[in-house]
């Protein structure tokens, strides 16, 4: 097994799926917590992230 760190694709991979990953969920905590402050929030969420 190979020892050290990982690739460099894997290392500037991570930080990229982790920011949408946090965002995600956070909006989602978001939204239960505080419920849809305005009718279109979800497609807001959602076309800001696409």
């Amino acid at each position: 097994m190979r020892r050290g760190p990982p690739p460099p694709v894997l290392r500037v991979l991570g930080p990229v799926l982790l920011v949408p990953t946090v965002v995600m969920v956070g909006s989602g905590i978001g939204l239960v917590v505080l419920g849809p402050i305005q009718p279109f929030l979800l497609e807001y969420v959602f076309s800001a992230l696409a």
